[in-house]
Protein backbone atom coordinates (compact mmCIF):
# COMPACT_ATOMS: atom_id res chain seq x y z
CA UNK A 1 0.00 0.00 0.00
CA UNK A 2 2.77 2.14 0.94
CA UNK A 3 4.52 1.36 -2.19
CA UNK A 4 1.48 2.16 -4.33
CA UNK A 5 1.30 5.87 -2.78
CA UNK A 6 4.34 6.83 -3.42
CA UNK A 7 4.37 5.95 -6.76
CA UNK A 8 1.09 7.48 -7.43
CA UNK A 9 2.37 10.42 -5.72
CA UNK A 10 5.56 11.49 -8.09
CA UNK A 11 2.36 12.17 -10.83
CA UNK A 12 2.36 15.76 -11.32
CA UNK A 13 4.35 16.14 -7.92
CA UNK A 14 5.47 20.13 -7.85
CA UNK A 15 8.09 19.15 -5.83
CA UNK A 16 9.70 16.62 -7.88
CA UNK A 17 9.27 17.23 -11.51
CA UNK A 18 11.85 14.93 -12.61
CA UNK A 19 13.23 11.57 -11.47
CA UNK A 20 16.01 9.50 -11.49
CA UNK A 21 15.38 5.74 -13.14
CA UNK A 22 17.71 2.94 -13.36
CA UNK A 23 17.12 -0.46 -15.27
CA UNK A 24 18.48 -3.44 -14.00
CA UNK A 25 18.05 -5.43 -17.60
CA UNK A 26 18.97 -2.35 -20.14
CA UNK A 27 21.33 0.52 -18.98
CA UNK A 28 20.83 2.27 -21.98
CA UNK A 29 17.21 2.97 -20.30
CA UNK A 30 19.08 4.26 -17.37
CA UNK A 31 18.52 8.52 -17.15
CA UNK A 32 15.89 11.12 -16.14
CA UNK A 33 12.49 11.20 -16.65
CA UNK A 34 9.38 12.60 -16.16
CA UNK A 35 6.02 10.81 -14.80
CA UNK A 36 3.41 11.89 -16.38
CA UNK A 37 0.91 9.05 -15.59
CA UNK A 38 0.86 5.72 -13.31
CA UNK A 39 -1.74 2.52 -13.05
CA UNK A 40 -0.61 0.79 -9.92
CA UNK A 41 -2.07 -2.87 -8.52
CA UNK A 42 -4.45 -2.38 -5.78
CA UNK A 43 -3.80 -2.86 -2.57
CA UNK A 44 -5.93 -5.97 -2.08
CA UNK A 45 -4.91 -7.73 -5.41
CA UNK A 46 -0.87 -7.59 -4.70
CA UNK A 47 -1.65 -10.44 -1.67
CA UNK A 48 -2.15 -13.23 -4.35
CA UNK A 49 1.27 -13.11 -5.47
CA UNK A 50 3.35 -10.60 -3.13
CA UNK A 51 4.00 -8.44 -6.24
CA UNK A 52 3.05 -4.77 -6.98
CA UNK A 53 2.78 -4.28 -10.91
CA UNK A 54 3.01 -0.70 -12.04
CA UNK A 55 2.58 0.72 -15.41
CA UNK A 56 4.48 4.19 -16.34
CA UNK A 57 3.85 6.85 -18.68
CA UNK A 58 7.24 8.46 -18.88
CA UNK A 59 8.95 11.10 -20.74
CA UNK A 60 12.84 10.50 -20.96
CA UNK A 61 14.66 13.80 -20.60
CA UNK A 62 16.88 14.89 -23.09
CA UNK A 63 17.40 11.88 -23.75
CA UNK A 64 20.41 12.02 -21.90
CA UNK A 65 21.74 9.70 -18.92
CA UNK A 66 23.22 12.74 -17.32
CA UNK A 67 21.36 16.21 -18.18
CA UNK A 68 22.48 19.62 -16.90
CA UNK A 69 20.60 19.81 -13.68
CA UNK A 70 20.37 23.72 -12.64
CA UNK A 71 19.94 23.99 -8.81
CA UNK A 72 18.73 27.73 -8.15
CA UNK A 73 19.14 29.78 -4.65
CA UNK A 74 17.55 32.30 -3.49
CA UNK A 75 18.51 34.07 -0.08
CA UNK A 76 18.42 35.85 2.52
CA UNK A 77 20.07 36.79 5.90
CA UNK A 78 17.12 35.86 9.07
CA UNK A 79 15.84 39.88 10.40
CA UNK A 80 17.57 39.13 13.96
CA UNK A 81 18.07 40.82 17.25
CA UNK A 82 21.84 39.66 17.01
CA UNK A 83 23.30 42.39 14.41
CA UNK A 84 24.25 39.83 12.13
CA UNK A 85 24.49 40.83 8.63
CA UNK A 86 26.25 38.56 7.13
CA UNK A 87 26.33 34.73 8.22
CA UNK A 88 29.43 33.66 6.17
CA UNK A 89 29.87 30.85 5.25
CA UNK A 90 26.16 30.46 2.92
CA UNK A 91 26.14 26.47 1.57
CA UNK A 92 23.91 24.88 -0.49
CA UNK A 93 24.09 21.16 -0.84
CA UNK A 94 24.30 18.76 -3.56
CA UNK A 95 24.68 14.80 -4.56
CA UNK A 96 27.62 13.43 -3.46
CA UNK A 97 28.06 12.33 -7.37
CA UNK A 98 27.87 15.62 -8.80
CA UNK A 99 30.08 16.80 -11.24
CA UNK A 100 31.07 19.44 -13.70
CA UNK A 101 29.66 22.45 -11.78
CA UNK A 102 28.97 25.61 -13.85
CA UNK A 103 28.27 28.42 -11.62
CA UNK A 104 25.78 31.58 -12.45
CA UNK A 105 27.12 34.38 -9.79
CA UNK A 106 29.70 37.55 -9.13
CA UNK A 107 32.04 35.55 -8.27
CA UNK A 108 34.12 32.32 -7.27
CA UNK A 109 32.94 29.51 -4.80
CA UNK A 110 34.95 27.29 -2.76
CA UNK A 111 33.68 23.70 -2.39
CA UNK A 112 33.56 21.58 0.73
CA UNK A 113 33.06 17.67 1.08
CA UNK A 114 30.83 16.90 4.44
CA UNK A 115 30.84 12.83 4.96
CA UNK A 116 28.86 10.57 7.29
CA UNK A 117 31.15 7.73 7.78
CA UNK A 118 28.46 5.52 8.73
CA UNK A 119 26.26 5.77 5.94
CA UNK A 120 29.10 6.84 3.50
CA UNK A 121 27.05 9.56 1.85
CA UNK A 122 28.41 12.87 1.00
CA UNK A 123 26.93 16.12 0.32
CA UNK A 124 29.06 18.76 -1.45
CA UNK A 125 28.57 22.71 -0.09
CA UNK A 126 30.14 25.65 -1.94
CA UNK A 127 30.15 28.93 -0.31
CA UNK A 128 32.37 31.78 0.92
CA UNK A 129 32.21 34.61 2.98
CA UNK A 130 30.88 36.97 0.57
CA UNK A 131 28.15 35.23 -1.51
CA UNK A 132 24.89 33.98 -1.88
CA UNK A 133 23.29 37.16 -1.16
CA UNK A 134 20.10 37.70 -3.19
CA UNK A 135 19.66 34.37 -6.00
CA UNK A 136 22.48 32.50 -7.74
CA UNK A 137 22.46 29.60 -9.64
CA UNK A 138 24.69 26.02 -10.74
CA UNK A 139 24.62 23.67 -13.04
CA UNK A 140 26.01 19.97 -12.41
CA UNK A 141 25.58 16.58 -13.73
CA UNK A 142 25.04 13.59 -11.73
CA UNK A 143 24.39 9.60 -13.11
CA UNK A 144 21.15 8.67 -12.17
CA UNK A 145 21.95 6.38 -9.18
CA UNK A 146 24.14 8.55 -6.93
CA UNK A 147 21.30 11.56 -7.62
CA UNK A 148 19.76 11.04 -3.66
CA UNK A 149 22.73 10.91 -2.21
CA UNK A 150 22.67 13.27 0.33
CA UNK A 151 18.93 14.18 -0.95
CA UNK A 152 16.13 15.72 1.80
CA UNK A 153 13.74 13.01 3.06
CA UNK A 154 11.26 11.84 4.92
CA UNK A 155 10.36 8.85 7.32
CA UNK A 156 7.03 7.62 8.89
CA UNK A 157 7.39 5.03 11.29
CA UNK A 158 4.03 4.41 11.94
CA UNK A 159 1.17 2.89 9.22
CA UNK A 160 -0.95 6.21 10.48
CA UNK A 161 1.47 8.94 9.01
CA UNK A 162 2.31 6.87 6.15
CA UNK A 163 -0.43 7.56 3.47
CA UNK A 164 -0.40 9.39 1.62
CA UNK A 165 2.13 11.59 2.98
CA UNK A 166 5.19 9.71 1.93
CA UNK A 167 5.32 11.18 -1.30
CA UNK A 168 2.21 13.92 -1.92
CA UNK A 169 2.09 16.89 0.14
CA UNK A 170 -0.58 19.04 1.93
CA UNK A 171 -2.51 16.13 3.07
CA UNK A 172 -3.10 15.97 7.16
CA UNK A 173 -2.50 13.07 8.73
CA UNK A 174 -3.17 12.05 12.33
CA UNK A 175 -0.40 11.54 15.19
CA UNK A 176 -0.96 9.48 18.34
CA UNK A 177 1.65 7.76 20.90
CA UNK A 178 2.92 5.36 18.69
CA UNK A 179 3.94 7.87 15.93
CA UNK A 180 7.35 8.71 14.80
CA UNK A 181 9.02 11.68 11.88
CA UNK A 182 12.43 11.47 10.82
CA UNK A 183 13.59 14.16 8.85
CA UNK A 184 17.35 13.20 7.19
CA UNK A 185 20.24 14.63 5.22
CA UNK A 186 22.45 11.96 5.52
CA UNK A 187 24.51 14.04 7.47
CA UNK A 188 21.62 15.00 10.64
CA UNK A 189 19.05 13.30 11.44
CA UNK A 190 16.18 14.87 13.18
CA UNK A 191 13.25 13.03 14.59
CA UNK A 192 9.19 13.96 16.08
CA UNK A 193 8.28 11.54 18.59
CA UNK A 194 6.19 11.12 21.46
CA UNK A 195 7.89 9.60 25.08
CA UNK A 196 6.13 6.15 26.72
CA UNK A 197 2.69 6.28 27.34
CA UNK A 198 3.06 6.73 31.03
CA UNK A 199 4.38 10.08 30.70
CA UNK A 200 3.99 11.08 26.97
CA UNK A 201 5.40 14.26 26.24
CA UNK A 202 6.47 15.67 23.07
CA UNK A 203 10.46 15.10 22.01
CA UNK A 204 12.73 16.53 19.54
CA UNK A 205 16.16 14.44 18.78
CA UNK A 206 18.93 15.54 16.63
CA UNK A 207 21.68 12.40 15.92
CA UNK A 208 24.56 13.04 13.72
CA UNK A 209 27.07 10.32 12.85
CA UNK A 210 29.52 9.38 15.77
CA UNK A 211 27.76 11.77 18.31
CA UNK A 212 25.48 10.69 21.09
CA UNK A 213 21.94 11.84 20.25
CA UNK A 214 20.78 15.28 22.12
CA UNK A 215 16.76 15.72 22.88
CA UNK A 216 14.76 19.22 22.81
CA UNK A 217 11.77 19.00 24.88
CA UNK A 218 8.96 22.02 23.77
CA UNK A 219 7.15 23.31 26.46
CA UNK A 220 4.49 26.04 27.13
CA UNK A 221 4.31 27.70 30.37
CA UNK A 222 6.06 24.50 31.53
CA UNK A 223 3.57 22.50 30.23
CA UNK A 224 4.67 19.34 28.18
CA UNK A 225 3.02 18.85 24.62
CA UNK A 226 1.06 16.15 22.71
CA UNK A 227 1.29 15.97 19.24
CA UNK A 228 -2.22 15.30 17.12
CA UNK A 229 -1.89 16.09 13.59
CA UNK A 230 1.02 16.52 10.87
CA UNK A 231 1.45 17.94 7.05
CA UNK A 232 3.58 17.35 4.99
CA UNK A 233 4.56 20.91 2.95
CA UNK A 234 7.60 19.99 1.03
CA UNK A 235 9.22 16.41 0.05
CA UNK A 236 11.66 17.32 -2.00
CA UNK A 237 15.72 16.52 -2.43
CA UNK A 238 16.33 20.06 -1.84
CA UNK A 239 14.88 20.53 0.90
CA UNK A 240 11.64 18.72 3.36
CA UNK A 241 8.93 20.49 5.80
CA UNK A 242 6.58 19.57 7.92
CA UNK A 243 4.15 21.34 10.08
CA UNK A 244 3.04 19.63 13.42
CA UNK A 245 0.23 20.66 15.57
CA UNK A 246 0.54 19.56 19.51
CA UNK A 247 -1.91 20.53 22.42
CA UNK A 248 -1.34 22.20 25.27
CA UNK A 249 -2.77 19.51 27.78
CA UNK A 250 -2.65 20.51 31.45
CA UNK A 251 -3.94 16.81 32.15
CA UNK A 252 -6.29 14.53 30.11
CA UNK A 253 -9.42 16.81 30.00
CA UNK A 254 -8.10 20.02 30.01
CA UNK A 255 -6.68 21.55 26.95
CA UNK A 256 -5.23 24.64 27.39
CA UNK A 257 -4.56 25.98 23.37
CA UNK A 258 -3.04 24.40 20.62
CA UNK A 259 0.93 24.78 19.11
CA UNK A 260 2.38 24.66 15.52
CA UNK A 261 5.94 24.24 14.52
CA UNK A 262 6.95 24.19 10.88
CA UNK A 263 10.10 22.23 10.21
CA UNK A 264 12.86 22.50 7.66
CA UNK A 265 15.75 20.94 6.74
CA UNK A 266 17.61 21.19 3.49
CA UNK A 267 20.28 19.39 1.75
CA UNK A 268 23.68 19.68 3.19
CA UNK A 269 22.42 21.47 5.88
CA UNK A 270 23.45 20.60 10.26
CA UNK A 271 20.70 22.94 11.47
CA UNK A 272 17.09 21.53 11.29
CA UNK A 273 15.47 25.37 11.10
CA UNK A 274 11.92 25.64 13.57
CA UNK A 275 9.52 28.04 13.88
CA UNK A 276 7.00 27.42 17.38
CA UNK A 277 3.21 29.51 17.04
CA UNK A 278 1.29 28.96 20.16
CA UNK A 279 -2.66 29.42 20.99
CA UNK A 280 -1.60 29.83 24.34
CA UNK A 281 1.19 31.28 26.91
CA UNK A 282 5.09 31.69 26.11
CA UNK A 283 7.00 28.69 24.30
CA UNK A 284 10.11 27.26 25.57
CA UNK A 285 12.10 24.32 24.39
CA UNK A 286 14.16 22.33 27.57
CA UNK A 287 17.38 20.35 26.10
CA UNK A 288 19.89 17.72 26.99
CA UNK A 289 22.99 19.91 26.49
CA UNK A 290 25.47 19.46 29.40
CA UNK A 291 27.24 22.33 28.96
CA UNK A 292 26.37 25.80 26.79
CA UNK A 293 27.90 29.34 25.94
CA UNK A 294 25.89 32.22 24.77
CA UNK A 295 27.67 34.38 22.64
CA UNK A 296 25.77 37.50 20.32
CA UNK A 297 22.69 37.70 22.98
CA UNK A 298 21.42 34.47 21.83
CA UNK A 299 23.38 31.88 19.58
CA UNK A 300 23.99 29.22 21.92
CA UNK A 301 26.26 26.54 21.19
CA UNK A 302 26.39 23.76 23.54
CA UNK A 303 29.29 20.54 23.90
CA UNK A 304 28.23 16.90 24.66
CA UNK A 305 30.83 14.61 23.54
CA UNK A 306 30.80 16.40 20.28
CA UNK A 307 29.19 19.55 19.44
CA UNK A 308 25.45 20.08 19.41
CA UNK A 309 24.06 23.80 18.43
CA UNK A 310 21.13 26.07 19.31
CA UNK A 311 20.60 29.74 17.69
CA UNK A 312 17.89 31.68 17.09
CA UNK A 313 17.45 35.30 15.58
CA UNK A 314 15.26 36.37 18.71
CA UNK A 315 16.90 37.19 22.24
CA UNK A 316 16.70 34.13 24.48
CA UNK A 317 17.88 33.20 27.75
CA UNK A 318 18.64 29.93 29.15
CA UNK A 319 17.68 28.79 32.82
CA UNK A 320 17.27 25.53 34.26
CA UNK A 321 18.41 23.54 30.71
CA UNK A 322 15.26 25.83 29.20
CA UNK A 323 15.92 27.98 26.42
CA UNK A 324 12.81 31.04 26.18
CA UNK A 325 12.75 34.23 24.52
CA UNK A 326 13.84 37.16 26.94
CA UNK A 327 10.46 39.20 25.35
CA UNK A 328 7.46 37.26 26.36
CA UNK A 329 6.23 36.36 22.69
CA UNK A 330 3.75 33.08 21.54
CA UNK A 331 6.23 32.96 18.38
CA UNK A 332 9.73 31.16 18.69
CA UNK A 333 11.63 30.72 15.59
CA UNK A 334 15.38 28.88 16.39
CA UNK A 335 17.46 26.47 14.96
CA UNK A 336 19.03 23.20 16.43
CA UNK A 337 21.43 20.31 15.16
CA UNK A 338 25.17 19.36 15.99
CA UNK A 339 28.81 19.33 13.96
CA UNK A 340 29.75 16.84 12.50
CA UNK A 341 32.11 14.34 14.28
CA UNK A 342 34.56 13.83 11.50
CA UNK A 343 34.86 16.61 9.14
CA UNK A 344 35.87 20.09 8.29
CA UNK A 345 32.45 21.35 9.77
CA UNK A 346 32.66 24.07 12.68
CA UNK A 347 30.21 25.72 14.52
CA UNK A 348 30.13 28.81 12.88
CA UNK A 349 29.71 27.26 9.60
CA UNK A 350 26.70 25.24 10.80
CA UNK A 351 25.09 27.82 12.63
CA UNK A 352 25.48 30.21 9.71
CA UNK A 353 23.45 27.96 7.33
CA UNK A 354 20.96 28.63 9.86
CA UNK A 355 20.92 32.21 9.82
CA UNK A 356 21.06 32.17 6.05
CA UNK A 357 17.27 31.47 5.15
CA UNK A 358 17.36 29.78 1.47
CA UNK A 359 14.56 28.29 -1.16
CA UNK A 360 16.72 26.11 -3.15
CA UNK A 361 14.40 24.53 -6.61
CA UNK A 362 15.86 21.94 -9.00
CA UNK A 363 15.11 21.58 -13.22
CA UNK A 364 16.34 20.29 -15.81
CA UNK A 365 18.01 22.72 -18.07
CA UNK A 366 15.71 22.77 -21.57
CA UNK A 367 18.84 23.88 -24.46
Amino acid sequence: MILRQQILGYVDNPDELFLPLVSDEDSSRDGYYRLLGASVTPHAAAYFDGVVYAELELERVLNFQAPLIEIASVGAIRTNAHGITTAAPRSIGFPSGATDFVEHAASGSTFMRIEDQDRGAASVQTGSASRFDGACSWLYMCEPEDFYNGAATILFTDDLLSTPDVVQTGRPAGVHLGSSVKLSNDLVTFESAMTNPLSPRWVWRITVAGLPTVEFFPTVNDIYLRTKSLVVLRNSPEAVAIRVRAHIQASPTIILGNVEVTFNLRRGDRMVSAHMVSSYGAPKVESTMATSSQTNGGIITAVTSGSALFASPVAIGVASGKFSPTSVNQEFPLGFGAMLSSSPDTAAEAIASYFWASEQRQSVVVP
